[in-house]
């Protein structure tokens, strides 16, 4: 015979007894449940709750020091305003080049002087050779060695090398305390999540020492990839590639070492003109690891040039100049006269006052913005205004793109900082 099914009614007591004799109760209570539509709602709210709480804390998440740092999307626009300006009491002034962290070096015809982003000197090293003044300067930062960074300094013919170790350290904080049983008590406490910092100041490994002789050769400029050395000799107007390895291990007396490479070259083929350089001064290079080339500040020809780095060969694509009737377009004196690549953008630096055919052209300031390729972005105005008698001499992104330092032909140097 069929059993009967047993209903359930919510709101009911159901009782019953097994076959051990435990008896057992359950009630029902519809109030206690929620209808499908509802827990729907509800679940959907929740979620939306959820994602708007968790975005928050994405957004605004700023990690410890000592973590690696959070980067978002670069601006579309690159936005640096004047922060200050710094005299390095010397009209020698002709080189700058970014260290580690917010630190630079400048050269002029005393030596190599260590500042950081607030304008302070670090750190001097005298002029060690005779009476000539650097021309430029270059360094490579190298971590994984025993000697972690090497500043390159250039003179006219010649470079000289001077190795840093990595001083990292997590920074202190020194608490003064007077007890009964102990005056003048001193106790350092170690700050939690204090910043590790890297820096070149008292951390020379070696005095300046001679690694490279280049007969005449009139060195104007020096940038690496890591393994290779760039160097621009206004002389042959060509940039000559060198090992970094070959430099560095180098024990010739002579310190002659031939380049494995030269770039610049004219190539009727392709149209390219060369390299013109317009002042002996200046022949700015730089290097662009995103697209492994070599660029080269052409003024002579208004151009912004880019080689290959492995094979030489001129990059058409990644090279562009001036372009009649374009605003922000290279005009007037020879430009530009220097320049510095960030993963953005580069930036280009003028050689002074504008004159009439560069103000109809739309430019108010000397330093402009320009993607890799060469379309222009946006402007920066100088803290004081260029003119016939003072002149920019080097461009240089310096703190990870962080900020810009801008050295003048009358021994200053301004400071803009990203905001």
């Amino acid at each position: 015979m069929k059993k009967k099914k047993n209903d359930i009614s919510f709101g009911h007591r159901h009782e019953w007894t097994d076959t051990h004799g435990f008896a057992h109760k359950v009630v029902f209570d519809e109030s206690a449940l929620e209808k499908p539509r509802a827990t729907w709602i509800t679940l959907t709210i929740v979620a939306t709750m959820a994602l708007a709480i968790g975005g928050f804390f994405v957004a605004t998440y700023e990690p410890a020091h000592n973590e690696r740092p959070y980067r978002g999307a670069a601006d579309a626009v690159p936005k640096y305003a004047f922060a200050r300006d710094v005299s390095t009491g010397a009209e020698s002034a002709r080189a700058l080049t970014p260290g580690w962290r917010d630190e630079f070096f400048v050269a002029d015809d005393r030596g190599v002087t260590l500042y950081n982003v607030a304008g302070e000197i670090l750190e001097r090293w005298g002029c060690f050779d005779g009476a000539e003044s650097p021309t430029s300067l270059e360094f490579v930062s190298q971590e994984e060695s025993v000697a972690n960074g090497v500043l390159f300094i250039g003179f006219a013919n010649k470079i000289y090398a001077m190795h840093f170790s990595l001083e990292e350290y997590v920074a202190t904080e020194v608490e003064k305390e007077k007890s009964g049983k102990e005056r003048g008590k001193v106790e350092e406490v170690e700050v939690v999540n204090a910043s590790r910092r890297r820096t070149a100041a008292r951390g020379a490994l070696t005095s300046p020492e001679l690694v490279l002789n280049v007969p005449d050769a009139n060195i104007r400029g020096m940038t690496s990839s890591g393994e290779k050395l760039f160097v621009a000799d206004y002389a042959t107007q060509r940039i000559m590639r060198y090992s970094l390895q070959k430099i560095l291990t180098n024990r010739g007396e002579t310190k002659i070492i031939a380049p494995d490479c030269e770039l610049g070259e004219p190539n009727d083929a392709v149209g390219y003109p060369g390299l013109k350089p317009a002042f002996e001064r200046n022949f700015r290079i730089a290097y662009s690891r995103d697209l492994h080339a070599v660029y080269a500040a052409n003024s002579g020809l208004y151009r912004i040039d880019a080689f290959d780095a492995s094979t030489g060969a001129w990059n058409a694509d990644a090279s562009w100049g001036r372009q009649p009737g374009i605003q922000h377009s290279f005009v007037g004196a020879a430009n530009p006269i220097a320049f510095d690549l960030a993963s953005e953008w580069i930036v280009t630096a003028e050689v002074g006052r504008f004159d009439d055919a560069e103000r109809d052209a739309g430019k108010t300031t000397p330093i402009q913005f320009y993607t890799e390729n060469g379309e222009w972005v946006a402007e920066s105005a100088l803290g004081a205004e260029l003119s016939s008698e003072v002149s920019a001499l080097d461009v240089e992104f310096v703190n990870d793109a962080q900020a810009f330092c801008v050295l003048k032909s009358d021994g200053r140097i301004e400071i803009f900082e990203s905001r």
